[in-house]
């Protein structure tokens, strides 16, 4: 099942439980997750999460269960090429430059967070930032190294001169 970036993470694990266990009818109403923790002896998952049932509405007890949260390295939940373009501009704050990485990168941004941020100079300076899984996250792991690069801005010659054979410097009469 691939991540809905329209749902939020327990909305995305509430999908996973209920499509897998037919008739089930979980919902934030009646149950709660807990934090995710690597899964031990799981069947090559990643994670296990304890499912807690709210008291009085239709369920009782926990349940631990196994699934695999996707990896934030290249060619995993994400594109293979570090330069995604996110559309960076001089002067993007780190928040502003997450939201434009998840979007680019088909990702929720709720789940991530940003370090180590080198601003990009220009055009041909490009910077960098680690776009990092929270450690709660029900949905991703690990870390994706982001390029970010600055569009060119210039207009190339060939595009903005659209006349090369000029008729300039007529011989006085």
């Amino acid at each position: 099942m691939k991540v809905n970036i329209a749902l939020t993470a327990a909305a995305n694990l509430l999908a996973a439980l209920n499509g897998d266990n037919v008739g089930l009818g979980a919902t934030a109403a009646n149950v709660t997750f807990g934090a995710p923790s690597v899964a031990v002896g799981a069947g090559g998952r990643n994670t296990e999460v304890v499912i807690t049932a709210i008291a009085n509405q239709g369920f009782s007890g926990t349940k631990t269960i196994s699934y695999t949260r996707q990896a934030l390295a290249a060619g995993a939940a994400i594109a293979t090429a570090k330069a995604v373009p996110f559309g960076i501009v001089a002067g993007d704050t780190d928040a502003q430059i997450l939201t434009k990485a998840a979007t680019a990168l088909g990702l929720i941004e709720a789940e991530l967070t940003i370090a180590d941020v080198v601003q990009p100079v220009d055009e041909t300076t490009n910077g960098s930032a680690n776009i990092v899984a929270k450690a709660t996250s029900l949905l991703y792991t690990g870390t994706f190294a982001a390029e970010l690069t600055v569009p060119d801005a210039d207009v190339p010659l060939d595009e903005a001169i659209t006349t090369s054979d000029l008729t300039a410097f007529e011989p006085e009469a």
